[in-house]
């Protein structure tokens, strides 16, 4: 993301250089459309990297959503294993005392 950024930022900086060479006046026509065509370039490529980098700050967002939603279920999963460890203590502590009472009566 920040390489597409800094391609981002050069090509502004190509505009703009393009942009001041245009406006000194002593520049002939064929000189001013390639200067034009290279901006509408740069303009088209600017674009297509800022829905790139959007693209990738989305999916980011989306990961981060995701890494946060695991954490939480497997706190869960961890609390759930913990109460199925004390529900099974609870069932053998109970076996043991029916089997207790059955051999007392």
């Amino acid at each position: 993301m920040i390489r597409l950024e800094g391609e981002v930022a050069n090509l502004r900086r190509r505009v703009r250089e393009a942009e001041l060479t245009s406006q000194n006046g002593g520049v002939d026509g064929a000189l001013i459309g390639s200067l034009e065509e290279r901006l509408r370039v740069a303009d088209t490529k600017v674009r297509q990297l800022e829905g790139l980098v959007l693209n990738e700050k989305a999916r980011r967002e989306g990961a981060e959503a995701d890494s946060s939603r695991l954490a939480e279920l497997q706190e869960e999963n961890a609390r759930l294993l913990r109460n199925e460890e004390e529900l099974l203590l609870l069932v053998l502590d109970m076996e043991a005392q029916i089997d207790r009472l059955s051999s007392d009566s």
